[in-house]
């Protein structure tokens, strides 16, 4: 067994492995729509009906909240179960994702909406399930799932681009029956199919399943995680530490000058390092935020030159996804060195929240208020 630095490194992999199956599937679904839109009845308004059925699906980490506040709920057993539907679904989804009924007269894509939904519950309910999980074990492995977690949408982004969308152009095509030349609109067929990416997704989800098995019944995996002893200690310590506050630094003089009482100190201190934090990141991401807000206010015009208007917002995007992601390892590991598991698990459940409201107004911004404006299709 290869160990580096204290670290078991197949432990590592294995808690990377098991990160992915995170947000693999929503993710891998947006990265599809491009090729998904020319083939369902929805084409170009699916995004929206989507966005919806992904936080329907809240109800997942909601109803583990309550059953979990309520009883002593098995973190593993549940792991497990929500593994298995996104193994069923992400299988399912490859022979049924075109399948369309027609509701109340308009044809629906309810061959995708019901397995997106199963995947979603998988996903979401993930951020409640995967990080209390995760602070059983020793602290050095939190960065390795963070990993596993940001791959979940790199690997499908590599994988989507390896496949290609295939170009839409406008060719002339002799009209045998008329014999005269037309133009068409012609779409290239992409490297392979939407079914074969669905495959891909489904493989990456019983790997994430058998990598779970392994790090909770393998003995090499167990004696990587804190003992009973220790997190009983941890918790008692940590209960200890809320009730009655301890002062990390020494409080600046202003907080003294000021007779706070010793509960605004301490809250006080304790979230230094947070506002710390916040305060760095603000700057550089508002100027990011910035542009990218443009982008959307001038969509389908370009702020730039459009010869250089498309590799900047590229660029942008790229360079928020590092930022948000780098936040999201910084804020996990405040959250993992107060050593008490309840608190990763707000971390995952404010996570979800933050991404119900932003879903909430992107949709409004989209089909609503109808700020932003879609570029014209083709036209031959």
């Amino acid at each position: 067994m290869l160990f580096v630095r204290n670290r078991n490194t197949l432990v590592d992999l294995l808690i990377i492995l098991f990160g992915i199956s995170s947000w693999i599937s929503i993710n891998g679904l947006w990265v599809e729509l491009p090729l998904m839109v020319n083939v369902l009845p929805e084409n170009w308004n699916l995004p929206s009906y989507l966005v919806v059925i992904v936080q329907l699906a809240n109800v997942g980490p909601i109803l583990y909240s309550i059953l979990r506040w309520k009883m002593n709920v098995n973190n593993s057993y549940s792991i497990y179960f929500v593994l298995t539907i996104g193994v069923l679904a992400s299988f399912i989804m490859i022979y049924i994702w075109d399948k369309t009924v027609n509701i109340l007269g308009v044809a629906h894509s309810l061959g995708l909406f019901i397995p997106i939904f199963l995947l979603s519950l998988v996903d979401c309910t993930s951020s409640v399930l995967y990080f209390p999980y995760i602070g059983t074990f020793k602290s050095i492995y939190l960065n390795s799932f963070l990993m596993g977690e940001g791959l979940s949408g790199f690997i499908p982004s590599i994988i989507a681009l390896l496949q290609g969308i295939g170009q839409t152009k406008c060719e002339k095509l002799y009209n045998e029956t008329t014999q005269e030349w037309v133009t068409s609109i012609v779409t290239e067929a992409p490297n392979f199919s939407v079914e074969i990416f669905f495959f891909f997704l489904f493989g990456m989800m019983l790997i994430s399943l058998a990598s779970f098995m392994a790090l909770d019944l393998s003995p090499f995996a167990r004696s990587e995680k804190l003992s009973e002893s220790e997190v009983s200690s941890i918790i008692q310590n940590s209960e200890s530490y809320e009730n009655h506050g301890t002062l990390p630094q020494s409080p600046p003089i202003e907080i003294v000058e000021r007779s706070y009482n010793n509960k605004e100190i301490f809250f006080l201190t304790r979230n230094s390092r947070i506002y710390q934090f916040l305060f760095k990141w603000c700057s550089a991401f508002n100027s990011i935020i910035l542009v990218l807000a443009l982008c959307c206010i001038f969509s389908p015009s370009t702020m730039f030159d459009p010869s250089i208007s498309g590799p900047l917002v590229v660029m942008f995007w790229i360079l928020n996804g590092l930022s948000f992601s780098f936040s999201k390892i910084e804020i996990a590991g405040i959250c993992r060195d107060i050593e008490n598991s309840k608190y990763l698990f707000w971390y995952g459940a404010l996570t979800q929240i933050g991404s119900a409201l932003g879903a909430l107004i992107s949709f409004l911004m989209v089909n609503v208020f109808q700020v932003f404006t879609a570029a014209e299709s083709l036209v031959c």
